[in-house]
């Protein structure tokens, strides 16, 4: 008997607590844009998926995009690229008892070249 309402009980907690967390959008200031003195030629956009997986309550993860594979994924695509700004970043979690989480990451961004640097002429 007691086995059996620690199996129910057991069940119902994984049941409610599997759940997948949703994070409210954080505000931004949509009047900023880079680069505002036109020193750069816009590449285009680029996207990037990974995924991160994370045990023991966030003392152990593995994975995950960062900046560095979102530019190596845009230089894979438009070639000579310096930089890749106006990044945001979209993250799904799904949780087991916040034991085990995987977490799902969309990075995209703009990818943009440098140009030389023009000196006025007096």
């Amino acid at each position: 008997m007691k086995l059996k309402l620690f199996l129910m009980i057991a069940l119902v907690t994984v049941i409610f607590s599997g759940c997948v967390s949703v994070s409210r959008p954080v505000e931004t200031d949509k009047s900023f844009t880079f680069p505002s003195d036109g020193q750069c030629e816009n590449l285009g956009e680029i996207y990037l998926k990974d995924e991160m997986v994370v045990a023991l309550w966030g003392l152990v993860w593995v994975g995950g995009a960062q900046y560095e594979a979102l530019l190596l994924a845009a230089k894979e695509k438009y070639g000579l690229v310096d930089d890749v700004v106006n990044i945001q970043r979209d993250e799904h979690i799904y949780s087991f008892l916040g034991f085990l989480s995987v977490v799902k990451i969309t990075l995209r961004g703009t990818a943009i070249r440098y140009l030389p640097a023009v000196t006025p002429v007096e």
